[in-house]
């Protein structure tokens, strides 16, 4: 019936499957300035227009419609250790915010060591309690560097925690490869309890009497920024970006498969570092994509997100990251099996268009699914497409063609570029959206 009524609208338009996921420009615009050393950006749970913005002096600002909020989050510039790697790393919301208004944050303490404290929120939100502290856990630093610092709520409810491999350079005690230790590992703990945390029965080492049964995977050197794939059409996959040693930096996706060694530091990304072999029955995880300091692009990366959001349309499916040292920006295409492996192709940089950002520390996601950049120059970029999501075919007016590739698409559940409101299925309100967008362009 639909396709009837509108068969007078495509004019003589060609009904087409949807058009191919493709590359679309990008432009960064300043969302918040006057930031220290921004390094993790944390969407509220409770309202969609609140940030969280963790900053390595030990002090969390608070960004609420787009502007930070005068009084912090909070403050424990007394408990941490600062400069270079350390200070305050990482922040997660409890999975059950909205209720206890639990959250963690990981930082390095007086002594260099590593802390992953559970603390209490006000009611709003808005602040936080520091006497409610509560240490769960504690990893001795033998280095001031690699201390990885990462914290993220998995899609399994579960706290997952990146700790390099203790630093100084080469892992000179081997501790990536070490199980009997937390370092050079991805940790995921059950943070449920009321107090500590509890293993989950299904992590690989539940129940070891020699392997510490808080490791998820192992052999990483630095991963300083790690995702989950969360939104519509997504995986669930982590994306691991860990930063490498002499020659390359490395991304790791794992679709869910507990247990698996990345290489580090018999490897550095896919060539030989040290001479040696995964235990015996194991075998080292391949990363997906990887870039040699020789290639000039930098020398030591910043993970993002694979981006599911709403606004730019053609970027969906789009692996987002930076490096540091050289401030450059850019995406790959990254495509899943039926088993839910991974594959990366289509490098792009968009260093260029987003006019120059500094050295980025880190992305950030809001509620929509939208992807920000943060910079040691204290500014929060939000990222900008420049394409009307309705343009399906890129061509800078919606018209016929857009409308015929919607009908086309009907029904289809892939979000591509014809699911306008990314719903995860092409609809009449897609429909909607390219009646109501016709002859538009992006402004």
């Amino acid at each position: 019936m639909i396709r009837s009524t509108l068969a007078a609208l495509v004019a003589g338009a060609s009904v087409a499957a949807t058009p191919v996921l493709a590359q679309e420009a990008v432009t960064a615009e300043v969302f918040v300035s006057g930031l220290s050393v921004p390094l993790e950006f944390v969407q509220s749970t409770i309202d969609d227009s609140v940030q969280y913005v963790v900053q390595q002096n030990g002090v969390i600002r608070v960004i609420e419609d787009g502007a930070l909020r005068a009084t912090p989050f909070l403050n424990v510039a007394s408990r941490i250790s600062g400069g270079g790697e350390r200070g305050l790393l990482g922040m997660a919301l409890d999975p059950d915010f909205a209720n206890n208004r639990r959250f963690y944050i990981n930082y390095t303490n007086t002594a260099g060591n590593t802390h992953v404290a559970r603390y209490t929120a006000s009611p709003n939100g808005l602040t936080a309690d520091f006497s409610s502290e509560e240490v769960i856990l504690v990893v001795p630093q033998d280095f001031a560097n690699h201390n990885g610092g990462n914290l993220r709520i998995g899609p399994d409810g579960y706290l997952y925690i990146a700790l390099g491999d203790g630093g100084s350079g080469g892992d000179p005690f081997n501790r990536a490869q070490t199980r009997t230790n937390l370092l050079g590992s991805i940790l995921r703990i059950d943070v449920s309890t009321s107090t500590g945390y509890a293993i989950p029965a299904d992590n690989p080492y539940a129940g070891s009497s020699t392997f510490r049964e808080e490791i998820w995977a192992y052999g990483v050197r630095n991963p300083w920024k790690f995702t989950f794939d969360t939104g519509p059409c997504s995986s669930g996959a982590i994306v691991i970006a860990d930063v490498g040693q002499n020659s390359r930096e490395e991304i790791n996706i794992n679709p869910n498969d507990p247990g698996l060694n990345y290489g580090w530091k018999c490897r550095e990304g896919t060539a030989t570092f040290s001479a040696c072999t995964p235990p015996s029955g194991e075998s080292f995880t391949d990363p997906v994509f990887e870039y040699l300091h020789s290639s000039g692009f930098g020398r030591s990366i910043t993970g993002g997100y694979i981006y599911r959001g709403a606004e730019m349309v053609h970027n969906r499916g789009r692996y987002f990251y930076a490096d540091f040292v050289t401030g450059r920006v850019a995406s790959i295409d990254v495509e899943f099996d039926a088993n839910g492996n991974a594959a990366a192709s289509d490098f792009i940089e968009h260093t260029s268009e987003l006019g120059g950002v500094g050295n980025v520390s880190a992305f950030g996601r809001d509620a929509d699914g939208e992807l920000y950049i943060l910079s040691f120059n204290g500014n929060i970029y939000r990222i900008r497409g420049t394409i009307e999501p309705g343009d399906t075919n890129r061509d800078g007016v919606i018209d016929a063609a857009d409308l015929a590739a919607v009908i086309g698409a009907w029904g289809a559940s892939d979000c591509g570029v014809a699911d306008i409101d990314n719903d995860e299925v092409v609809g009449a309100s897609d429909l909607a959206a390219v009646i109501g967008g016709w002859g538009g362009a992006f402004e």
